[in-house]
């Protein structure tokens, strides 16, 4: 015999059939006694109990689905908060998102600047140990420079690989300020481009400076700073390349996979490996696209045509050129030129298609609980524990942390749910508020799954996770959707917040009884998963002002938005956890 154990925070409703009513009523002693129930267990015995329920009954009279509690203004009549707010894409203009991704990208590269430190080591360190291996070359040995060449952009290649990783959960966080409309994603490709540049310039800097002076290419400041540009521009290539790939696949594992391909395919056709003319003629394209054949081409002309190369072979040929054509690389001039050019577009190019891959190629991890077609697999020992774990006192149900409301002349355990009120905070919001009405009605999601059938033969079926769904918001609650595991509860808000991507959604959501407008909706709501993904360095108050700062147009002052971002912490309970 044991006495229950009561813990304010704990605290559980028990609810039952009509036919233990009786049994249970008379089970109910004084207080501290202890009540033995049997609780539904099945979808179709809670479902029975809530609607005998009074809170049902009332609540099934109303019909908010086609009740507008304010309806949206024409453009012309409305002030320019709420345009802001509801009637453009975007709150600011595209310098406004763009300056504040660059001081957002900015901030948590600094704070990860442990890992740049030993990445810009690391650069420097092996500048030192290939400056030392190619120790004062002999003008005679041009090999060993285009060999320097080669090393040069393989060395920036291997030094942006990290890019896959980060930008593949960057992009998972990202992907969902995306579709709330925070910002656009060409604002935040650009930021990412631009504060990589810095971090490129010193990571090139601290690598040619060993390679070029201690190797003995021409000794002239201007050959030294056109070698560091296209290493420069190669670089920015290399990991604008990168992100593309990341952004592509979504995945770091996959990613990092794809990139090792795709880079020895570039440095095989670069032309040092294989020579100009032993790349066969079906694939000489590959010579013209790789980033590393223009690099490798410019440094070699960078070096060959200096004054000191001019001397004349015994063939007639001038000594620098001869160098140059014994590796099939091309002579004239113009060619080291074109070469950055080229480079240079590759970046440009590379680095618009990173924007299109974050804004279009993107998919929502399956976080959540998995529907369970029933639950008639669970075992009498089970559902014994389940009936020990749920079994409560009547003054459990007194003295939960929520505020009740209970009509005294009505002791019904059918009335539980008229019991439990919510306390809902009077005091007015710092920003103007547009009570909304959120309705779902027939409500279904279809997926499509394999199945085998009795002969063997592999097929196709679609499967309901949701049926006919009905349900509403009402503003200022909070409204709870229970049910079992597996029930369909992550489900049904990834399909009323727009989170699926696959499958088929059929139903009316309604908001102030008019059919939602997605990208509008998504700007206005905002949606925490079970297992949701932020920044890593970036703390909650900061995650929220950067939020507000996005999506709260120009005409709300820092003091609103402070107060403002106080008063959401304050609700969701966040304030000690600000930091």
């Amino acid at each position: 015999h044991h006495h229950p154990v009561h813990h304010p925070v704990q605290d559980t409703v028990q609810l039952r059939s009509d036919s233990t009513h009786s049994q249970a009523d008379s089970s109910i002693g004084s207080r501290g006694s202890r009540v033995s129930l049997d609780p539904p267990l099945t979808t179709s015995a809670l479902r029975s109990v809530f609607e005998r329920s009074t809170y049902f009954i009332s609540s099934a009279k109303e019909d908010v689905s086609s009740t507008v509690v304010e309806p949206f203004q024409t453009v012309d009549s409305v002030s320019p908060f709420l345009y802001k707010q509801f009637y453009q894409t975007f709150s600011h203009s595209l310098f406004y998102h763009t300056r504040l991704m660059i001081s957002r990208q900015a901030k948590i590269m600094w704070r990860a600047k442990s890992i740049y430190y030993y990445r810009l080591l690391k650069d420097f360190l092996l500048g030192l140990v290939i400056g030392s291996l190619f120790w004062d070359r002999d003008r005679s040995d041009y090999s060993a420079r285009v060999a320097l060449a080669l090393s040069a952009a393989t060395e920036m290649s291997f030094s942006n690989m990290s890019e896959v990783p980060f930008s593949c959960h960057a992009k998972a966080v990202f992907s969902k300020q995306l579709d709330a409309g925070f910002s656009p994603a060409f604002s935040y490709a650009l930021s990412v481009v631009l504060v990589h540049m810095p971090l490129a310039a010193v990571e090139c800097l601290l690598f040619v400076i060993p390679v070029y002076w201690m190797t003995g290419f021409i000794d002239t400041v201007d050959r030294f700073f056109f070698f560091l540009l296209t290493v420069f521009v190669f670089n920015l290539v290399m990991s604008a390349l990168f992100r593309c790939i990341a952004y592509g696949t979504g995945k770091p594992d996959v990613g990092q996979v794809l990139v090792e391909p795709v880079v020895y395919l570039m440095v095989l056709t670069a032309g040092f490996l294989l020579t100009f003319h032993k790349i066969p003629n079906f694939m000489i394209w590959l010579y013209w696209i790789s980033p590393f054949s223009w690099a490798v081409r410019s440094i070699s002309l960078n070096e060959f045509n200096d004054a000191i190369y001019d001397t004349v072979t015994v063939n007639g040929q001038r000594t620098g050129d001869s160098y140059l054509s014994s590796w099939q690389i091309q002579t004239e001039s113009a060619w080291k030129w074109a070469g950055v050019g080229v480079l240079f577009g590759y970046f440009l190019f590379l680095a618009a298609l990173s924007a299109v891959l974050i804004g279009t190629k993107r998919k929502w991890l399956a976080i959540g609980t998995k529907r369970q077609d029933s639950i008639g697999s669970r075992t009498v020992a089970n559902q014994n524990e389940s009936r020990r774990q749920t079994d409560i006192t009547r003054q459990t149900v007194a003295k939960t942390t929520t505020t009740q409301t209970a009509d005294p002349q009505d002791d019904g355990d059918d009335n539980i749910f008229d019991d439990i009120r919510l306390s809902v905070s009077n005091a007015s919001s710092v920003l103007p508020f547009q009570p909304m009405n959120l309705v779902w009605r027939d409500l279904k999601y279809y997926v499509t799954v394999k199945k085998i059938d009795e002969t063997g033969k592999a097929g196709t079926v679609r499967k309901p996770l949701l049926s006919g769904v009905n349900g509403f918001s009402k503003p200022g609650t909070l409204t709870a959707l229970m049910g079992s595991s597996g029930a369909g509860k992550t489900t049904l808000m990834d399909v009323i917040a727009g989170r699926k991507t696959a499958g088929t959604v059929e139903g009316d959501i309604l908001v102030n009884g008019r059919p939602m407008k997605r990208r509008r909706f998504n700007r206005l709501m905002g949606y925490v998963e079970q297992t949701d993904i932020h920044m890593t360095n970036a703390t909650v108050k900061e995650a929220l002002h950067f939020s507000a700062r996005l999506r709260l147009p120009r005409s709300v002052t820092d003091t609103q938005r402070v107060q403002f971002v106080e008063e959401v912490m304050d609700i969701l309970e966040l304030t000690q956890l600000s930091n």
